[in-house]
């Protein structure tokens, strides 16, 4: 048992650790065995997770959710869901992963939830389920777009109980559209081996040419490339941080690039980011009571700062209260392009919609790990 619980943190820092897998808080991993389930935290990060990042869970009490019948109303049956959850906790203090119940109906000893911007480019491409069939076949599950939560947990369940009765086995890969992906096994060791696999398939299925998967670093000097009104911004506890590369400068040459990226493209990007973000176009740049303006009416208008402002021709800004906040924002923007730069080679960006974008922006569960990731 203690073998595999030191198993469990180390494949969770391997995976943490590395950016092109996820970023800041995104993600989540479990151990099991037929009594008891070891689940990331909500609010951990997994690059440097400990035993104290995970909660210790009672499957016999898990499987309560998924024969009880819950409110119709999405926000009290999430909040019906979250207590259950929290009656399932062997012990008490920390908040189990959104995901619990979904980590729990994959029956392997080992489960790897991840983003890797690369999987996202297929799954939040146009052509995502087309690509997964291709790639894959009918050796893995595909899900189409699903609120997180309860729903997402029964659909899974029902896509999982159909592939077994199919198959005679539970899959070990479940595709989530604009999401991410769940990979189960019993052993870490054959987790590590189909991300592998899995990461090497779509590699090899983009253009030679377009395999470059490193964006050099150019200069963005704020205080001598634009007029900026950080005055302004510190007025309001707010700093600020700029970054800029080849990735950034692609999405930063025109309005009609921007549009591209700026609708989310998973739930990750509406918790770091927002779901609304600014350009500052070419006119704007020259006087900083220009931007001062743009950003005043974004806060009207969204009824929050923006996070994110991508500077015509110039590079990207983060907008936070701490340091922490201005780097996961800049981090995970910076995902969201490689998902748009590289979901051309899928059929084309495809964004999650005004409506699942709501969701997500007023759900309680993302709002709380929002709070707990700054």
């Amino acid at each position: 048992m203690r073998q595999s619980i030191q198993e469990l943190i180390e494949i969770s820092r391997k995976f943490g650790k590395d950016k092109s897998y996820t970023i800041a808080g995104g993600g989540n991993t479990s151990f099991k065995t037929d009594e008891e389930m070891w689940v990331k935290a909500s609010g951990f990060g997994l690059a440097n997770i400990s035993e104290e990042g995970f909660v210790r869970m009672d499957r016999k009490k898990l499987e309560v959710i998924s024969s009880k019948e819950y409110s119709s109303d999405p926000f009290n049956r999430e909040k019906e869901v979250k207590e259950d959850l929290e009656n399932a906790c062997i012990e008490r203090g920390k908040r189990p992963s959104v995901e619990t119940s979904l980590h729990n109906a994959i029956n392997y000893s080992f489960v790897v939830h991840m983003h890797p911007y690369l999987i996202n480019a297929v799954l939040c491409g146009n052509e995502a389920e087309t690509t997964v069939r291709k790639l894959w076949g009918d050796q893995v599950v595909f899900v189409p777009y699903t609120d997180p939560g309860y729903v997402l947990f029964k659909k899974v369940e029902n896509e999982i109980s159909h592939f077994e009765n199919q198959f005679g086995a539970v899959p070990k890969v479940i595709f989530l559209q604009n999401h991410g992906i769940f990979v189960g096994a019993d052993t870490v060791d054959e987790v590590e081996e189909i991300y592998r696999q899995i990461m090497d398939d779509i590699i090899h299925s983009i253009p030679f040419d377009a395999r470059s998967f490193s964006f050099s670093d150019l200069s963005f000097d704020i205080d001598r490339e634009l007029k900026f009104p950080a005055s302004f911004l510190r007025s309001k506890g707010l700093s600020f941080k700029s970054r800029n590369n080849i990735l950034i400068e692609r999405f930063s040459k025109s309005k009609e690039q921007f549009r591209k990226i700026s609708a989310p493209f998973t739930p990750d990007v509406i918790v770091y980011c927002k779901s609304k973000y600014l350009f500052v176009d070419e006119d704007m740049q020259h006087n900083p009571s220009n931007i001062e303006r743009a950003i005043k009416a974004f806060n009207v208008e969204n009824g929050f700062f923006p996070k994110i402002l991508l500077v015509q021709g110039k590079g990207l800004i983060g907008i936070g209260e701490t340091e922490k906040q201005l780097n996961n924002a800049l981090d995970v923007f910076e995902d969201q392009m490689k998902i748009g730069w590289f979901s051309e080679f899928f059929g084309g960006p495809h964004s999650m919609t005004p409506s699942q974008i709501a969701f997500i922006d007023t759900w309680e569960v993302e709002n709380y790990r929002r709070k707990v990731s700054e």
